[in-house]
């Protein structure tokens, strides 16, 4: 479950880098001599930037929190309101980035404020859920969650962009 826990994580986290790109390109459509389509949201390189940087902002702020609030309210309660937060969070995105940057930027950093308990959480649940000889090797498990999630997602956010350009465009 922790696996999973952390590939959903990565897969919330990574799944706006891919979508920013078909956000904010012009796309063609072959019906009648190839109209261009104008793009969703004229955000330049560095409005792209913060609002990619935005997690990561929100992220490092709730590292040592994280380790705190594990052992006062519970290691998986901690978790599991973390990813239900982020789960809620991204789903607002897409609805968010009409009202501008700002809004998204704010959205983001709120996402990485609420994964940034998880990895303290889950060394603290594992220091007391693991045999002592299998810590490692269940830790190990758990955080390749994240690698396995990051790597599906930028291979699976390709193809639903490039099905949904597909059939918003064309």
């Amino acid at each position: 479950m922790s696996f999973f826990g952390l590939f959903h994580m990565a897969n919330l986290r990574v799944n706006l880098s891919c979508a920013i790109v078909a956000m904010t390109t012009n796309h063609s459509s072959l019906i009648d001599d190839a109209i261009l389509t104008p793009v969703e949201f004229e955000w330049n390189s560095k409005e792209q930037g913060v609002i990619l940087g935005a997690f990561f902002y929100g992220f490092v702020t709730t590292q040592i929190l994280g380790g705190i609030a594990a052992p006062l309210v519970g290691a998986a309660r901690l978790v599991g309101l973390a990813i239900f937060v982020s789960g809620v969070l991204t789903l607002m995105t897409p609805t968010v980035a009409y009202y501008g940057v700002v809004p998204l930027v704010i959205v983001r950093v709120l996402l990485g404020i609420s994964q940034g308990v998880v990895y303290p959480a889950m060394q603290h649940l594992w220091s007391h859920w693991a045999p002592p000889l299998e810590s490692t090797r269940l830790l190990s498990v758990t955080y390749s969650g994240s690698s396995v999630g990051t790597f599906t997602a930028m291979a699976v956010s390709g193809v639903v962009i490039a099905t949904c350009s597909s059939l918003r465009f064309h």
